[in-house]
């Protein structure tokens, strides 16, 4: 089976998607000239198809807010860890004492 038609079977999570159809590793030069053929019709549906170029970065493809919020977040729960290691390797009970529990042992 081919690549692209696996990407364009697997069910959308949204009304509104994007599938990744290719990816160009090369250089790109204007004028660019497409030939579309038109294979699944849409007039007999509500949806339309489009034709999009876009570029992505290392954070993503067109927001890059959402990158930016996973790096902060991870960078947040990695410093909240680290203090908790800390406040843990600082504390000079044994975890394994039962003497030290509030009702005994």
């Amino acid at each position: 089976m081919s690549g692209h038609f696996i990407v364009w079977m697997r069910t959308a999570g949204l009304p509104h998607f994007r599938k990744l159809w290719g990816k160009l590793d090369t250089k790109v030069t204007l004028p660019i000239y497409v030939e579309i053929h038109n294979n699944y019709n849409t007039s007999q549906s509500s949806s339309k198809k489009s034709f999009v170029l876009a570029t992505a970065s290392w954070l993503g493809g067109r927001n890059v807010h959402l990158g930016i919020a996973y790096v902060v977040v991870g960078c947040l729960a990695f410093f909240i860890g680290l203090i908790f290691l800390i406040q843990h390797m600082r504390s000079n009970k044994s975890h394994a004492d039962t003497i030290q529990l509030s009702w005994g042992g």
